[in-house]
Formats: structure tokens, C-alpha cells, sequence
């Protein structure tokens, strides 16, 4: 009887500092969009919603290793918090390229490194965080031929030098998304929406030689994947344990009941 009333105060403690840290994280979240705050603490904040996205989201551990059955912890809720996490890293780029005072700041180079991470590195997240970038890329665009259709006479007018590490930030970032994010994400529309974006930055060639190493790094991991095929049935003939690589990996496993090991696509 002791041992299991000792049982129940341990898992209580444990619930409530979850619940408690739950609470912080989304107080970190919401300074993202708070103009109030000093860019400072937002771009600390953008750096923790990007860790955290990608922590929740099974990259770098495997969702396997919280059991269906625990307690506490349950997948699909730990995807829904990742997911909130990469909208305050959307929702805060488009609120500072919209509205912000330093549409190219330091702090909005932090949001676009931000999203291009999780672009990457998590299959969840790709499509929405590619979608986030393209468009806050447009409206940047935008809000330059304003500036210059006015003559820039306006007393916030933003310095060439800053809108060119703006668009420098945005081309480094697509330039990697094309070599590196799921294939998925790189198709169709999606595709297409990257390769307008990049043309607007004048990041065209860096695009097409991004996307022609993708295509030749497939290539050579299509004929690993031959050769490893004859080699009987040892783990370094190719068959055996398969582990995700940290940089495709995410957390597929975060769908509730285990899914086709993939989240929700647009």
C-alpha cells in the first residue's frame, strides 16, 4: 500500500512539473510575435521554438522510444505541441517582413535559419515550413518594390545593405532546402514555388546546381542500395536495423498509433 500511494505522489509531482514546463514553453512561444519584447529575447525564444519543434518531433531520438501505453506522454500530443512550435516560428516571420520595424534584422535571419532547419531536418514539418519561408519571401519582395515606389522618402525606409542580407539569407536557405529537405517537399507545386522564389532573389543557378547535386547524391544511393542488395543478410550488407538519419529523420512515428511514418501533408 505504501509503495503504491508512493507510486501515485511520484507520477502527481511528475504530472505537474510536465504541465508546468508545457506552460513555460508556450510563454517562450508567444515572444516570438510580441514585438513588445527586445529581439534579444526573441531571437532566443526563435531558437528554443526551433529545438523544441524538432525535439517533440521525434528527430534525433525515435518516437519509439515513449510506448504507447505511457502514462503521461502520448504521441499525437507531443506532435501537436511540435507543431505549434513551427507556427510561432511562421506566424512571428510574418508578423516581423509584414509589420516589424527591422523587416531584416538579425532577428528575422534567426527566423528564416529557423524554419530552414526544420525544413530539413523534419518530414513533419517540411511542406509548412517551406510554404512559411516562400511566402514570407513574396511579401519581403513586395514590401521592397513599395519602399522603392515611394521613393523610399519614408522615414523607415530599410538600407540596401539590410535588404541584402535579407535576400541572402532567403537564397542560402532555399539553396539548402533544395539539396537536403524530403523529396516530398521538393515536388509539384512545391517545387515550383521554390524555384519563383529563388528567381525573385536572382538565385536561379544556385537553385538548378542545388537541385542537380539532389539528383546526383540520388543517384548514388540508388546504386548503394543495389550493391548492399547482394549482400546477404547482415546489417552491413544493407539489410538488418534501420536507422534514421538525423537529418531526414523526423518523426513520422508522431501520428497517433503509429501511422504510415509520416505526418500530415499539405
Amino acid at each position: 500500500t505504501k509503495k503504491k500511494t508512493k507510486k501515485k505522489e511520484q507520477y502527481s509531482n511528475v504530472a505537474l512539473m510536465w504541465e508546468k514546463a508545457l506552460a513555460l514553453a508556450r510563454a517562450i512561444s508567444a515572444n516570438v510575435s510580441n514585438e513588445t519584447v527586445n529581439d534579444g529575447v526573441r531571437m532566443q525564444s526563435a531558437k528554443f521554438c526551433e529545438s523544441a519543434c524538432l525535439l517533440l518531433a521525434g528527430v534525433g531520438w525515435g518516437a519509439s522510444v515513449v510506448k504507447p501505453t505511457h502514462k503521461l506522454l502520448k504521441l499525437d500530443e507531443l506532435g501537436k505541441l511540435s507543431d505549434e512550435k513551427r507556427d510561432a516560428l511562421g506566424d512571428g516571420l510574418k508578423v516581423t517582413i509584414e509589420k516589424g520595424a527591422k523587416p531584416c534584422g538579425p532577428f528575422t535571419l534567426t527566423l528564416i535559419g529557423a524554419l530552414g532547419t526544420v525544413c530539413v531536418k523534419s518530414e513533419r514539418h517540411a511542406v509548412e515550413s517551406l510554404q512559411a519561408l516562400v511566402n514570407a519571401s513574396s511579401t519581403l519582395s513586395k514590401r521592397f518594390k513599395s519602399e522603392e515606389g515611394s521613393g523610399g522618402s519614408s522615414g523607415g525606409a530599410i538600407s540596401a545593405s539590410a535588404k541584402a542580407s535579407a535576400s541572402k539569407a532567403f537564397a542560402q536557405t532555399f539553396t539548402e532546402i533544395a539539396k537536403k529537405a524530403p523529396s516530398f517537399a521538393i515536388s509539384g507545386e512545391l517545387k515550383d514555388g521554390l524555384a519563383s522564389a529563388c528567381r525573385e532573389l536572382g538565385a536561379t543557378a544556385a537553385f538548378e546546381q542545388a537541385m542537380r547535386q539532389r539528383e546526383r547524391e540520388r543517384g548514388k544511393s540508388a546504386l548503394l542500395k543495389n550493391a548492399a542488395g547482394g549482400g546477404g543478410s547482415s546489417i552491413r550488407g544493407g539489410s538488418g536495423i534501420k536507422r534514421e538519419r538525423s537529418e531526414d529523420a523526423s518523426l513520422a512515428p508522431l501520428t497517433a498509433g503509429g501511422g504510415d511514418g509520416g505526418g500530415e501533408r499539405a
